[in-house]
């Protein structure tokens, strides 16, 4: 812009030089203006300004932490919940006679949590019912170390010592658990089940008795002391209790067949073959 104005200055004084001022004073003219336009040029120029710095006092934001993830507990959390699945997946295994599967589960089970009393519980009875006493024992014995209140644990632990012919710790243990769990009907069932191993069949009515008074719909109570009534030659209170007991669980095979061969020992053939088809379908 500068030099452009002194260009536009110094052609408009060669215009005017054939009509007004000497060459002199047109020249001094000229120079004066240029000065001028140069000096109001640079003045509008503002000068550079440093980069304003912020405001003090205003505190400067931290950044938020991330929250830590727990593997640990996330872990352990997620080896409770699978250990709760593999419990109830073996209890329904034994429940409906598969015990291989079971103890493949249990096994499972205890390796993941080996101070779950439950896991030794499950699998002592898996292997009781497989008749391997001895590591079913074990087991038991385990979960009661780990659990000394578990009255299920003595109670099948008594059972298996009467198979085993040891009546008088089997009695302890049936006892024993009959005291932590008075409102169990199970616990009576399997004292029940002792003393009719040992051919004392009234007791163990009398125990079979308490359990039905406890639970009014337990089928095992029923089936046990229809069997022992059987063993009493009290046929027709036996036939009344598989009833009830087939009534309660219509797909225990085993029922039908003790059922059938009271019914054959009652003279009553045709009920005794329907009864023992039944029980071949079941099996």
């Amino acid at each position: 812009k500068i030099w452009t104005a002194v260009f536009i200055l110094v052609l408009g004084g060669l215009v005017l030089a054939a009509c007004g001022p000497s060459q002199a004073e047109l020249d001094a003219e000229a120079t004066q203006i240029a000065a001028d336009v140069v000096a109001t040029q640079t003045a509008e120029v503002p000068p550079p300004t440093d980069t304003p710095e912020p405001p003090t006092g205003t505190p400067t934001p931290e950044p938020t932490a991330t929250p830590a993830v727990d593997l640990e507990a996330t872990s352990a959390a997620e080896a409770a919940e699978q250990v709760v699945d593999l419990l109830v997946e073996a209890e329904e295994a034994i429940d409906a006679g598969e015990f291989e599967p079971a103890l493949e589960l249990l096994d499972e089970a205890v390796e993941l949590a080996p101070d779950n009393a439950d896991a030794y519980y499950l699998r002592g009875r898996a292997y009781g019912n497989l008749d391997e006493l001895e590591l079913a024992i074990e087991d038991l014995e385990k979960a009661i170390d780990l659990d000394p209140g578990y009255a299920l644990a003595y109670s099948r632990r008594g059972r298996l010592y009467a198979d085993q012919g040891d009546f008088e710790q089997a009695v302890v243990d049936a006892d024993t658990a009959t005291e932590l769990a008075p409102d169990s009907a199970e616990v009576y069932v399997n004292r029940g089940i002792t003393y009719g191993i040992q051919d004392d069949y009234e007791q163990a009515i009398a125990d079979f008795n308490q359990a039905i008074e406890l639970e009014p719909d337990y089928a095992p109570a029923f089936y046990y002391r229809g069997y022992a009534s059987y063993l009493l030659d009290d046929l027709e209170q036996a036939i009344a209790d598989f009833d009830k007991a087939i009534e309660l669980e219509p797909d225990d095979a085993w029922v039908y067949l003790n059922r059938g061969f009271v019914h054959y020992e009652a003279g009553d053939t045709e009920q005794a073959i329907a009864d023992l088809e039944r029980y071949t379908e079941l099996e």
